[in-house]
Formats: C-alpha cells, structure tokens, sequence
C-alpha cells in the first residue's frame, strides 16, 4: 500500500477553505516555515506538531482527522477519550504487573504526568500516540475520533 501523501492532501484542504499559509501558520503558533514544511513532507503532520495543534489544524480546514490518516482503512466503531487512555494504561499496567517506569521505556515516551492529568496527552504527537497506545489493543484512531468530537 503506497504512503499517503499527507502534505499534499494538507495543502489541498488549505486551499479549499481559503486560508493561506500565514493564517495557517499563526494559528498553530508555528513559524511559515514549520507550516509549509507540514506541507511539504509527509512525516511532518505525524511527528512535528501536537495532538492539540492538530485537532486546531482540522477544525480551522474541516478535515476529519480519522479519515484523514485512516488511508481507506475503516473507521473505529467508538471513539476513545484521553481519560479512557489514560485508565487503558493503568489496567495494562497492572494486569502486567509494570511501573510506569518500564512502560514508559517499552513505548518511548513518558506517561506519568498523563495518568493524573490526560489532557496531558495533547502535548504528544501523533507518532507519540501511535506508540502508546500499541501495546494497550487501543486503536490510535479512535483516540482521534473522541478529539475530533471535542
């Protein structure tokens, strides 16, 4: 299955509704350059901005945040919300009888400052949240689904 091109369908949604890079740009509190380069490539949109300035970024362009990155996939039957993520971890870890320590190493981010707040997860990537939610069976998709809805 050929990678989708995400900055290219970024740019196109941009286009649709008008707004140019500048708009774009301020409104993500990134710089033009960190904006364009989210249209330029691919992996940008995925690793670079935050969960928060992506759910900004969908609202400002109308983008469905699941269909977007689901490339033709079908969407999750329910969404997932922070709070449920965050209570996913605490169940995993107890049930594999981990700190949050050694699950924070297993998935490469830090997570404890999530549990007690999981609006905290906003301050991820998308990547960050592809990684955190493997080991959980939780699709990372419907986390997005429950952000989209917000």
């Amino acid at each position: 299955m050929a990678e989708p091109e995400y900055g290219r369908l970024l740019r196109e949604a941009r286009e649709r509704s008008g707004k140019t890079i500048e708009e774009m740009a301020s409104l993500l509190g990134i710089s033009w350059e960190s904006y364009n380069d989210l249209e330029t490539y691919d992996d940008e949109i995925i690793l670079v901005i935050s969960l928060e300035q992506l759910v900004t970024l969908s609202h400002a362009l109308g983008i469905d945040l699941v269909e977007f990155f689901s490339n033709g996939a079908p969407k999750p039957a329910e969404s997932v919300s922070l709070e449920a993520l965050a209570e996913s971890i605490n169940e995993y870890l107890t049930a594999n009888k981990l700190t949050v320590a050694e699950f924070e190493d297993a998935v490469g981010w830090e997570v404890a400052n999530c549990l007690t707040d999981p609006s905290q997860f906003l301050n991820f990537n998308l990547d960050g949240l592809k990684d955190v939610t493997k080991p959980l069976s939780v699709d990372w998709r419907a986390v997005l689904a429950h952000l989209s809805q917000e």
